[in-house]
């Protein structure tokens, strides 16, 4: 049991070796990994929001050049939906991959 005053060290090592027990205890294991993995899947559905954007994005920039505007004017544009698009990928590609429903 943690003696007072505290150090910093010390509430460390308190809060380590709680967390600790916690974790060993397996039904709070799986409901810390059940509701990481519920925001992976909501990171990944506004991440997957975020891609259909970027695409109406494009699409509408094409619209745009097409009405007579001069196709260099749109290159910044266009850089910048490309960067958009390899940023969300990027995140897309760092969330890790969703656990098969052992249901289906």
């Amino acid at each position: 049991m943690a003696r007072f005053p505290l150090t910093a060290a010390a509430l460390e090592q308190e809060a380590e070796a709680l967390i600790s027990g916690l974790l060993a205890q397996p039904a709070f294991k799986a409901a810390i990994q059940e509701l990481f993995m519920a925001s992976v899947k909501e990171l990944r559905d506004a991440l997957d929001g975020a891609k259909t954007s970027v695409d109406s994005l494009t699409a509408k920039v094409g619209q745009v050049s097409g009405a007579g505007i001069d196709p260099a004017d749109l290159d910044p544009v266009l850089a910048e939906v490309n960067t958009l698009r390899q940023t969300v990928e990027a995140l897309s590609a760092s969330l890790p991959a969703p656990k098969a429903d052992p249901a289906a």
